[in-house]
C-alpha cells in the first residue's frame, strides 16, 4: 500500500469521529419542538371572557353576563367557565339577583366541587353569604 494512503487513512479515521462528534453534538442540542398551536375554541373563550370581564368591571352588568352565558364559554375548558360563572354571580349579586347569584354558584360548584371565589370575594357582604349557602348544599 502506498505510505502516503495510509496516512490519509489514518487521518481519515480521526477526522470522520469528529465529524461523527460535532453532528451529533448539534442534534442533541436542538431546540424543543414549538408548543402546538392553542386550541381556536379555547383562544376565543378566553378572549370572550375578556370582554365579559370588562364590561362587569364597566358596571355594565347585563352586558357582562349576556357574555358570560354565551356559547363560546361553554365550549372552552372549565377553568374558562369557573372564572364566568363566579363574575355572573357577582353580576347577579349586584344587580339584586341572589337566587341567580346562587344558581351561577351551584353551578360552578358541580362543575369543580373544591371551587371557591377568593378570600377577599368569599367575604364580601352580597355574595359571600350567597356562596356558603351554594358550598352548604
Amino acid at each position: 500500500m502506498d505510505p502516503s494512503m495510509k496516512t490519509l487513512r489514518t487521518l481519515s479515521t480521526p477526522l470522520l469521529i469528529a465529524c461523527l462528534a460535532t453532528v451529533s453534538a448539534c442534534s442533541s442540542q436542538r431546540e424543543a419542538p414549538p408548543a402546538p398551536p392553542a386550541d381556536d375554541a379555547q383562544v376565543l373563550a378566553e378572549h370572550t371572557f375578556d370582554e365579559g370581564l370588562r364590561a362587569y368591571e364597566a358596571g355594565n352588568y347585563y352586558l357582562a353576563e349576556q357574555t358570560f352565558l354565551s356559547p363560546a364559554i361553554w365550549s372552552a375548558d372549565a377553568q374558562v367557565q369557573l372564572k364566568a360563572l363566579k363574575y355572573l354571580a357577582f353580576s347577579y349579586c349586584v344587580t339584586e339577583r341572589p337566587i341567580q347569584c346562587r344558581f351561577a354558584f351551584d353551578r360552578a360548584l358541580q362543575i369543580d366541587p373544591t371551587f371557591h371565589p377568593g378570600t377577599a370575594e368569599a367575604s364580601h357582604p352580597l355574595w359571600g353569604p350567597v356562596f356558603v349557602q351554594a358550598a352548604r348544599r
